[in-house]
């Protein structure tokens, strides 16, 4: 019987033996991410905060939002979630928000049921009064 050859290519390892063929993958799929978001102040530092938590981890549920108000200062903050966001156009699906509660509130974890790796985007939104302003989203994976 001939010994087993190992062939590397791109695609993964093939093992070709007499008679036998297998094919290993070598490919892994993306890695879940958490993301932050932060309504920053020049002086102040993050005054509104959030984070969308994609995996469980101590008392924090996975595929979870939260928003947090840091000062009295008259604002509110919501943090908002798009699930699989699309270029030049965002849909909120999920939101928390501090609007109506006093400085140092952070909301609960407000659940979301996603599919592994699926993208999300994660942005924070300060109001004050009629005035609405949103930061620039960033990206991770449920």
């Amino acid at each position: 019987m001939k010994a087993p050859r190992v062939i590397d290519t791109a695609a993964g390892a093939i093992l070709a033996t007499t008679g036998a063929l297998t094919v290993a993958s070598t490919q892994t799929a993306a890695a879940s991410s958490n993301v932050y978001v932060s309504y920053d102040d020049v002086v102040l530092g993050a005054i509104g905060q959030g984070w969308f938590n994609a995996d469980p981890s101590g008392n924090a549920p996975g595929d979870a939002i939260i928003a947090c108000g840091r000062h009295a200062d008259g604002l509110s903050y919501a943090v908002e979630l798009d699930i699989n966001p699309k270029a030049g156009h965002w849909d909120t699906d999920r939101v928390a928000s501090t609007h109506g509660h006093r400085a140092g509130y952070c909301t609960g974890w407000k659940l979301v049921n996603i599919a592994e790796e699926t993208k999300v985007a994660l942005r924070i939104c300060m109001s004050e009064g009629n005035k609405f302003y949103c930061e620039t989203p960033k990206y991770g994976r449920a």
